[in-house]
């Protein structure tokens, strides 16, 4: 039986002291999932789903219980990276939208077929009762004759940020709007912000990289996922977006 429990020492936390608008002054723990991501040695080349499961749950194997009271996975933490449109297939999942369908992969997991690795972060989140955030590849099946800019394969495929409170619910879907040399993924067909609310800090909204110009709005905390890169434009994405946040102060 697999285990959902914080059980390695590899995860950094730091305590954030955020300045509300209109309220006192609130601490909580944010931490981040820092880890050796294990890699697709080959990842252009299709994979049976068992095998990518497989590949996926080596970078789930591990964390550290600190207090946090939210942890956030860092951009391709789970999945890696340089896929094609074809040899990504096997690690989609459709995740279904929360502003539609309330949902808790780990207390109801046969709703929704192929959802192993939502069950397996919805799980972390509920057992340790923390707000997860994590990124992983969506399937959204879509039909040309009643979306025009539906793929020729009959799918959107997109770099999407899941969130699941600290009770497991999938509480935010978040799909990447600026593709940076990502062959497998699709540009969504519409900008839409996303945000979702926790009992310890208000309001969050979720950006990823490549998003010059885009902030949630003045009242909200930014989670901001960025793959490592040494080079512009990704370096220069937590100084632009520190301005507009609430935890400039921290």
């Amino acid at each position: 039986m697999a285990s959902y429990g914080l059980s390695a020492a590899i995860l950094g936390a730091c305590v954030l002291a955020i300045h509300l608008i209109g309220a006192e002054e609130t601490l909580y723990v944010a931490a981040v999932y820092e880890h050796r991501v294990i890699l697709n040695p080959r990842p252009g080349v299709p994979l049976r789903r068992r095998a990518a499961l497989e590949h996926m749950e080596k970078n789930l194997h591990a964390f550290a219980e600190q207090g946090a009271h939210i942890l956030v996975f860092p951009e391709d933490a789970i999945h890696g990276f340089n896929y094609t449109r074809a040899s990504v297939a096997s690690y989609l999942e459709t995740v279904p939208d929360p502003e539609e369908v309330t949902w808790s992969p780990c207390a109801d997991p046969g709703r929704f077929s192929n959802t192993e690795v939502l069950r397996r972060l919805s799980c972390m989140a509920r057992k340790n009762r923390l707000f997860l955030v994590a990124n992983m590849p969506d399937r959204q099946p879509c039909s040309r004759a009643s979306d025009p800019l539906c793929p020729p394969d009959g799918q959107y495929q997109f770099n999407t940020d899941v969130v699941f409170s600290d009770n497991g619910t999938l509480v935010a879907r978040y799909h990447k709007q600026n593709l940076y040399f990502e062959a497998a993924f699709d540009t969504p067909p519409r900008n839409k912000y996303v945000t979702f609310t926790t009992p310890f800090a208000g309001r969050f909204g979720v950006l990823m990289t490549q998003l010059h110009g885009t902030n949630c709005g003045p009242r909200f905390h930014t989670l901001l996922w960025c793959a490592v890169c040494k080079s512009n434009p990704c370096i220069s994405e937590t100084a632009y977006h520190s301005p507009h946040d609430l935890n400039a102060e921290a």
